[in-house]
C-alpha cells in the first residue's frame, strides 16, 4: 500500500486525480494483448464468471467515469468491461500482472472512486 502511495497517487489531492494518476500508471505499465477471465458476474457485462477474454487496451480516461475501464474481444466482438471484473491467466507478464493486481488491490481496500 505504501508503494501505491508513494509511486502511484503520489501528489493526488481528490478523487480525479486518483483516477487520472491510476490511468496514467496503467497506460504506461500494461502491455496488450493479454488473456483474461472474467472473475465474477457484474450487471453491465456481458461476460459470465469465467468466461475467457483477451484484454486489447484501456479505454480513454473520458470513459473511465465509474471505474478503470478495458477493452475486451470476446466472442469476435469489442467490449468494455470494469478491469476489477477480470483476473489474468498464467501468460500475462510479471509487470502487467503487478499493476493489475495493485489495482485490484486498491480498488477492493477502498472501493469505488466514484
Amino acid at each position: 500500500m505504501k508503494c501505491i502511495e508513494n509511486e502511484i497517487l503520489v501528489d493526488t489531492y481528490n478523487e480525479d486525480e486518483e483516477m487520472s494518476a491510476w490511468h496514467c500508471y496503467l497506460t504506461d505499465t500494461l502491455t496488450f494483448p493479454f488473456g483474461a477471465d472474467a472473475s465474477k458476474q457484474m450487471l453491465r457485462s456481458p461476460l459470465l464468471s469465467g468466461e475467457k477474454v483477451t484484454v486489447t487496451g484501456l479505454a480513454g480516461m473520458d470513459d473511465c467515469y465509474d471505474g478503470l475501464v478495458v477493452m475486451i474481444q470476446w466472442q469476435g466482438r469489442i467490449f468494455a468491461v470494469l478491469l476489477e471484473q477480470l483476473s489474468l491467466d498464467g501468460d500475462t507478464s510479471e509487470k502487467t500482472r503487478e499493476a493489475v493486481e495493485d489495482w485490484q488491490y486498491w480498488i477492493s481496500s477502498h472501493g469505488l472512486l466514484y
